[in-house]
């Protein structure tokens, strides 16, 4: 009796022991577990943080822009005005002289119908860049999706970026129909497109000046359409390809890149856009980003109707 009371204690020392070695084996990797996840959360939420840190200063970026491209216009009008009030308080005390000539008379109206024209022409294109921003603007803030011509949407972006173009002596083209009516995210799709020609520039035309960036866009069938972005830039070796949409991946970071303008890119076409995106590039011989888009986003009613909303 005394041996299976010994024998009992042992064993139930030992079922102790080893009970207490699981448990504690369990909480520490319950530990582990807990670490990574909070681990996982905090670069989940840095990374998100960064990606609207991302998008915040191409929104910056597109406010100077814009406000470059209208300092031009907006200048020659007032210089145009500033000299045509000059002219009309001559040619007033002319008049009150009594000295006017009938050819006097006729320059000056002359001189005013030119004024006249400059004025309208560059407070047009003022007032037109104006229109552009204020789409742009609000499409890129909210993100709400609408029925837009991916044409105009196109130059839009383009125009809100032209100053940064010039900058680097840079020109870009687009070849797209306008009747290609997409009821998708206007927002994230400039997004994409000012990430792509800003990376054309950067990084595609680094080593040199004078690069060319052209947009194209063709319907594949009624449901997608086909969106180029190529440039003729410095291209992107094949080990590199591999890496250009992960997140942080760059080879500028000693020029401040971030890694995230592609990884940006990615995400956008791939998931709010509903769209799929592939890259051909090699060294010396530009890069080529196609993306397929459906004209129809998912989770959305019938294409015509957004169609018709557009057009009534």
């Amino acid at each position: 009796m005394a041996t299976d009371r010994i024998l009992a204690a042992q064993v139930s020392i030992l079922l102790v022991t080893v009970g207490a070695s699981v448990l504690a084996a369990l909480f520490a990797e319950i530990r582990e577990k807990r670490r990574l996840a909070e681990a996982a959360l905090h670069a989940s939420e840095t990374q998100r943080y960064l990606i609207e840190t991302e998008r915040l200063a191409a929104l910056g970026g597109l406010v100077a822009g814009v406000a470059h491209e209208i300092s031009s216009p907006i200048g020659i009008s007032l210089t145009v005005a500033s000299t045509l009030m000059h002219r009309s308080s001559d040619f007033a005390k002319q008049i009150a002289s009594g000295q006017v000539r009938r050819t006097q008379l006729g320059e000056f109206a002359d001189s005013c119908r030119g004024a006249t024209e400059q004025l309208v022409a560059n407070l047009q294109r003022a007032g037109g860049l104006i229109q552009s921003f204020k789409q742009v603007a609000v499409d890129r803030s909210s993100d709400e999706r609408r029925a837009f011509d991916l044409k105009v949407a196109t130059e839009q972006v383009v125009a809100s970026v032209r100053s940064r173009l010039l900058r680097s002596q840079s020109s870009l083209a687009i070849e797209i129909q306008s009747d290609i009516i997409m009821d998708s995210f206007p927002g994230p799709y400039g997004q994409v497109l000012t990430n792509l020609i800003f990376n054309a520039i950067t990084h595609g035309f680094a080593d040199r000046a004078r690069g060319h960036i052209l947009i194209k866009a063709r319907r594949l069938g009624q449901e997608q359409v086909e969106i180029t972005f190529a440039d003729d830039g410095c291209g992107i070796p094949e080990e590199v390809q591999r890496q250009v949409f992960n997140p942080f991946f760059t080879t500028g970071r000693g020029q401040g890149s971030t890694g995230l303008g592609l990884y940006i890119v990615h995400n956008l076409v791939t998931q709010q856009l509903g769209g799929r995106i592939s890259l051909v590039s090699a060294p010396g011989k530009g890069t080529t980003i196609t993306m397929k888009l459906p004209l129809l986003a998912p989770g959305k009613a019938a294409l015509a109707d957004a169609t018709a909303r557009l057009s009534a």
